[in-house]
């Protein structure tokens, strides 16, 4: 049984909770974000795609983000698996998996946007806040003057 969905149900293959496997296969492609959780999130994105682009009329609008979802999805993934993410994906893609095909790079990106939303709501729940100093060499870097391991002052 392969992870995927169809008609909005999604299946997770029993093997990704294995923690042996799954670590397994999270460090030989070099995917170190392989989570049981990770995973659904990702097709949750794939299923989400199927409703607000696919079925949704927003084909033209996903092609100018994501390039043009008309690849051969099969063949793109077997080329990835066997040659790798291209060079330079780090500056185009969140992660190695989602150069692979824009399908793929919605549902990646699609998981990390709930990664983002969820780790802000959860900090939140805790009062905690980051105050960034910004640094002027290079637009949107900061540095954390934050120690999440002596996070003295929450009550």
């Amino acid at each position: 049984m392969l992870t995927g969905h169809q008609d909005g149900v999604i299946t997770l293959n029993r093997l990704a909770a294995d923690a042996a496997k799954r670590e397994k296969r999270r460090t030989q492609p070099g995917e170190p974000y392989r989570t049981l959780l990770g995973h659904f999130r990702h097709e949750i994105g794939q299923s989400y795609w199927d409703r607000l682009v696919g079925e949704g009329g927003q084909l033209r609008a996903f092609g100018d983000c994501f390039r043009n979802e008309r690849w051969d999805y099969v063949a793109a993934l077997a080329k990835y698996y066997a040659d790798g993410p291209p060079a330079g994906w780090r500056d185009r893609f969140v992660s190695a998996h989602t150069s692979a095909h824009p399908w793929e790079d919605f549902a990646e990106t699609w998981a990390h946007f709930l990664h983002i939303v969820d780790t802000q709501e959860m900090a939140g729940s805790f009062r905690l806040r980051v105050d960034p100093v910004v640094t002027d060499d290079v637009a949107y870097r900061a540095e954390v003057n934050f120690d999440p391991h002596a996070a003295a002052g929450i009550d």
